[in-house]
């Protein structure tokens, strides 16, 4: 997870005593978080990217989470793999090159990551720590 400046991020959850599952979860209350999750990390284990209005789960995958606490705002973009992203609206899958948005309480909306080649770079150098 790649921290942004003047993110307010919380570890929830690390789960690394049950097998191949491995559960783990973040809350950011504000700012913006680029994670890529590694597969080899447990094939059963879940990643939640939790913000104040809604919840990105993903497997073995690459995204950036970015929460707007002034309006109420989530947006995830989706560089590999699948995240699915709910609220008290409704459920969205997010596949590559797709963003996702959660405004307040409304269903989550689709739509197209405007700079895949950031995205991208960001999930290489990561990708080197495997």
């Amino acid at each position: 997870v790649l921290v942004e400046p003047n993110t307010r991020f919380e570890v929830q959850l690390l789960d690394y005593n049950r097998g191949a599952k491995r559960d783990r979860s973040f809350l950011v209350r504000a700012g913006a978080v680029f994670t890529r999750i590694s597969k080899n990390f447990g094939k059963k284990g879940q990643t939640l990217i939790c913000t104040p209005n809604a919840v990105a789960a993903a497997r073995g995958t690459g995204f950036s989470v970015r929460y707007d606490a002034g309006g109420n705002t989530t947006i995830v973009e989706v560089i590999d793999g699948v995240v699915a992203l709910r609220n008290a609206g409704g459920r969205i899958e997010i596949k590559r090159g797709q963003t996702g948005t959660a405004v307040g309480n409304n269903a989550p909306s689709l739509g197209v990551v405007g700079n895949p080649q950031a995205l991208t770079n960001r999930f290489q150098n990561l990708a080197r720590l495997d």
